[in-house]
């Protein structure tokens, strides 16, 4: 059975009816030594040195479809290797998750810290400061139209359209908007 293995860059698999093992390209990003086994095979059909193909780092497979596999997102969150694999504590598909009290940061999970987590930022100082402001903006915005021209009128527009602004970047970056290149290289 020594002879019966497939060589470098392919692995063992059944052809397109299901029935006759052949030997296959191994596809990209996976990596395939001398022996190689599609996973799923039965393992009655596996030599005694069988081996299965291995992801490169950067790329996601599920066990469920190990020779399939998907580019993550953030390439150093994938570990490569075995189906499933991620760096650090990072989990789920494409690791891209993190466990309850983490998250995500830089390929890897980190800690989230006491007033994160408290219950402080939200929701009780959107309800302590968030009146305050309404009540100050209210005041002020009651004026006359004859006073609107007034610089601290023109200070607050000029500060919310700045808020608003920063405020959208900042969504569009965390939402992972794919931007074109020529806006890209600006940010």
């Amino acid at each position: 059975r020594e002879e019966c293995v497939c060589p470098q860059d392919t692995y063992l698999s059944r052809d397109t009816n299901g029935s006759v093992q052949v030997c296959s390209p191994c596809p990209e990003p996976l990596v395939c030594e001398i022996g190689s086994v599609d996973p799923l095979l039965p393992p009655a059909l596996w030599t005694d040195r069988a081996i299965v193909p291995r992801l490169l780092p950067g790329f996601w497979a599920s066990s469920s479809a190990p020779m399939l596999a998907y580019k993550c997102k953030d390439a150093s969150s994938c570990s490569g290797g075995m189906p499933e694999s991620c760096s650090g504590s990072r989990e789920g598909d494409l690791c891209v998750d993190c466990p309850e009290g983490l998250f995500p940061s830089d390929g890897s999970c980190s800690e989230c810290n006491f007033v994160e987590v408290s219950g402080i930022l939200y929701p009780w100082v959107p309800l302590l400061v968030g009146p305050a402001i309404i009540l100050v903006k209210h005041k002020y915005s009651n004026d006359t139209p004859r006073n609107w021209g007034h610089w601290h009128y023109q200070m607050a527009a000029l500060l919310t359209i700045l808020l608003r602004n920063y405020q959208a970047v900042a969504f569009a970056l965390k939402a992972d908007v794919q931007f074109p290149k020529s806006v890209r290289d600006h940010w």
